[in-house]
């Protein structure tokens, strides 16, 4: 236990990503996991290893901070999101803009999904709307790669045949990302459970229309996810949306401020 907690915080000081109240059980996790594909039973040696593999070291930063994912991860999600969530916002909106943030975006697949979901809506309609997408990590190396627009068949084995043949073209055993879907999102670093920098820099003001933070909270304790609550509530205009986790759930203090649109799907609306 005292060689796993050496190894976190190497990490929390060389990549300035605090870990001390993220819940301990669920990283010492992650590192057992990467310990028994590799194969190995002394940690020591491990410590070694990251030590002097910087690749290694970088394949445990990416198992520490992001979450599995994949294009349109849980389809209901997706298909709640297209018919009837973003309509409704659009609507609100009289069809001039729709401003949403993507936080724990990971390797960029969420925020993809949901500006084909965007370019979709807007095509069928013949609109003009502005879309403003933010999404954001604490990974910079994770946030780099989002942008490449390369991405593996396994990224898409949720995604409908259509979609893909509209939106990606293969290359080799890879699958490329049209440009005009890449352009719509806007990624950065952000800490979601920042106290100083609430909102994702690129943003400028939040008034976000819908956010989604799926799959992000389950990993902090009480004390952050406080915070990161916080910052989401503030950031979320009144009537927009919030898509979490399904296996997460809203903070205590602001639950009553939401009405939930589906609870299976954890979709709620800020009233």
């Amino acid at each position: 236990m005292k060689e796993i907690r050496k190894i976190i915080k190497k990490i929390s000081r060389e990549k300035n990503i605090n870990f001390s109240d993220y819940k301990e059980d669920t990283i010492i996790n992650q590192i057992q996991f990467r310990l028994n594909e590799l194969r190995i039973q002394n940690i020591a040696e491990y410590i070694e290893i990251i030590e002097s593999d910087e690749e290694e070291y970088k394949k445990l930063i990416y198992f520490f901070t992001i979450n599995v994912t994949s294009f349109f991860r849980n389809s209901y999600v997706f298909e709640t999101l297209q018919h009837v969530v973003i309509p409704q916002i659009l609507k609100n909106n009289n069809y001039k803009s729709i401003r949403i943030w993507c936080a724990g975006c990971a390797s960029g697949e969420e925020p993809y999904s949901t500006a084909i979901i965007l370019k979709k809506i807007l095509k069928n309609k013949n609109l003009n709307t502005k879309i403003y997408i933010f999404a954001t990590d604490i990974n910079n190396d994770i946030i780099t790669k989002s942008t490449e627009r390369v991405f593996k068949k396994e990224s898409l084995k949720e995604t409908k045949l259509c979609i893909i043949n509209e939106y990606f073209h293969k290359k080799g055993t890879e699958y490329l990302l049209n440009d005009d879907i890449i352009s719509m999102v806007n990624f950065s670093y952000h800490d979601l459970t920042s106290k100083n920098k609430p909102l994702p820099p690129e943003s400028i003001f939040g008034d976000f229309d819908l956010i989604l933070c799926r799959n992000v909270l389950i990993y902090f304790n009480k004390h952050l996810l406080k915070i990161a609550f916080n910052n989401i509530n503030k950031a979320l205009i009144t009537g927009g949306y919030l898509v979490l986790g399904e296996s997460e759930f809203l903070y205590s203090a602001i639950k009553d401020d939401y009405k939930v649109i589906n609870d299976r799907l954890k979709i709620f609306k800020k009233m």
